[in-house]
């Protein structure tokens, strides 16, 4: 899928998985252009958004600043991270759900993109691109034994241009449900393509598509 086609279909999606309503609590990791944030303030006020940079949207409640670094809202009803948004540090999952075994409440409900890396053999990938409004984005995708690394170049609309390298490291389910057990978090389901009847099933898991993963707060 091309990952921005439609934001408004990843909200609807969130508000079903994650039950949203006037009382809830949402925290939105990675908040991009803080379009998520505003329209689901419009269902309850407290939305909270953390990111390095700054929205394009007017949105309250947002924290600038790394996830790692800063001290999240508390008694959290709901989170999400939508992958992309996360850039870097998309690997950082132990210290991540330590944070989150404190911030969310019991019952509490987590959206977490994953993808499949283990998909591709090592040496192979992929090559991506995304035309934005003042830039474009493009991605050469190469998978190592235990890591797949991202080599991008952003070129923006003054022709300037931006090189940079991200290496994730390649999680198998097994690891990723050990490290959710480990703070107090299990899998209930997966979706793809934000569609909440198409859901993921043991063939599937090795297909190359990204899946949202529906976790819970025990």
């Amino acid at each position: 899928m091309q990952y921005y086609k439609n934001q408004q279909i990843q909200v609807d999606f969130l508000k079903k998985v994650l039950d949203i309503n006037p009382s809830s609590r949402i925290l939105d990791i990675g908040s991009g252009s803080g379009y998520h944030i505003q329209q689901l303030q419009q269902v309850t006020p407290a939305v909270f958004g953390v990111d390095i940079k700054k929205p394009d949207c007017k949105v309250d409640n947002f924290i600038q600043g790394s996830v790692f670094s800063i001290d999240l809202p508390m008694d959290l009803d709901g989170v999400y991270l939508l992958a992309p948004f996360f850039g870097k540090d998309w690997d950082r999952y132990d210290e991540l759900f330590a944070k989150l075994s404190v911030s969310v409440k019991s019952g509490g409900k987590i959206v977490l993109d994953v993808f499949n890396f283990n998909y591709y053999p090592i040496g192979g990938g992929f090559k991506d691109f995304r035309v934005l409004k003042k830039k474009i984005i493009l991605s050469d995708f190469v998978r190592e034994s235990q890591a797949m690394v991202c080599n991008r170049l952003i070129k923006f609309d003054d022709w300037s241009e931006i090189k940079n390298s991200i290496k994730w490291k390649v999680f198998s389910m097994t690891e990723l449900d050990a490290l959710l057990l480990k703070y107090g978090f299990k899998s209930l389901q997966s979706f793809y393509d934000y569609n909440v009847h198409d859901v993921v099933n043991d063939s599937q898991v090795l297909t190359k598509q990204k899946r949202s993963m529906l976790l819970a707060k025990l």
